[in-house]
């Protein structure tokens, strides 16, 4: 057992890759999937397990006080993305708590 559980939890700290969507899917295994925009966020969702973390344009109504997402600009999204990549790298899905400081900040 104690194998086992080595083995999974190795697996669950490798990113998924669209392969292994993919192959999930194909094989009818749930995915969990959250929208994210920031590093905590991220981080958190990827401390829980999260399979898949969304940035979308939808940051414009839920971030950027836009009335909708027409005037999310290109920059928008490459921060938004580069800051949730942070997190996610930043968290090991083996931890908990919140993350950690940022740094230079």
């Amino acid at each position: 057992k104690a194998a086992a559980a080595a083995k999974a939890a190795a697996a669950a700290a490798k990113p998924l890759g669209l392969s292994g969507v993919l192959r999930r899917f194909r094989r009818g295994n749930k995915l969990a999937m959250v929208t994210a925009y920031d590093f905590p966020s991220s981080h958190f969702a990827r401390n829980a397990g999260v399979d898949l973390v969304l940035v979308g344009d939808s940051i414009g109504n839920c971030r950027l006080g836009l009335p909708d997402t027409i005037g999310v600009t290109m920059d928008d999204m490459l921060r938004a993305t580069t800051a949730v990549r942070r997190g996610i790298d930043a968290a090991s899905p083996n931890a908990a708590g919140p993350p950690p400081p940022p740094v230079g900040g």
